[in-house]
């Protein structure tokens, strides 16, 4: 089994469990593999153009999770459906790109979100305070010498 780095087991731990995950951007998938492993849940991992090629490579090369991890074909949100997903996780990309892609996050009725950028967390904190989010949970952590924040989201109750 392969160990995740330290960031992704950040990422990791703040999915809630119980509930569909969508992995956006999922990259090569190992976070979508971890959250199968975990959880036993449902994951819907997504990507784009050559890299969705290798996400489904990647997940197809560990039987064990195959029922647990759906592929999907698209850019940014699209291939979720509103009210699809108990979670979304947005990972590993750069924090203008998630910053904003948030709304459209919020858009789909989530219970929570996951954000975590690879770099310009300042643009991630501005759109959670533009989007008036309620962070539920919030941390830094240090990986291969660099710094990672990763934020929660929850819904807010009406």
């Amino acid at each position: 089994m392969v160990l995740l780095p330290l960031r992704l087991q950040q990422v990791l731990a703040a999915t809630q469990s119980h509930g569909t995950v969508a992995d956006i951007g999922a990259g090569d998938g190992q976070l979508a593999i971890g959250r199968a492993r975990r959880d036993g849940d449902l994951v819907i991992a997504t990507e784009i153009g050559g890299s969705y090629t290798r996400l489904v490579a990647a997940v197809s090369a560990v039987p064990e999770v195959h029922e647990w991890i759906e592929t999907r074909n698209g850019q940014s949100l699209d291939p979720i459906m509103r009210g699809e997903v108990t979670t979304i996780v947005i990972a590993g990309m750069g924090g203008h790109r998630i910053a904003g892609m948030l709304p459209d996050a919020l858009a789909r009725q989530p219970t929570s979100i996951v954000l975590q950028p690879m770099q310009h967390a300042e643009a991630v904190e501005l759109a959670i305070a533009e989007q008036q989010c309620e962070v539920d949970a919030y941390d830094v952590c240090r990986d291969r010498g660099r710094s990672y924040t990763v934020w929660r989201l929850v819904r807010r109750e009406a």
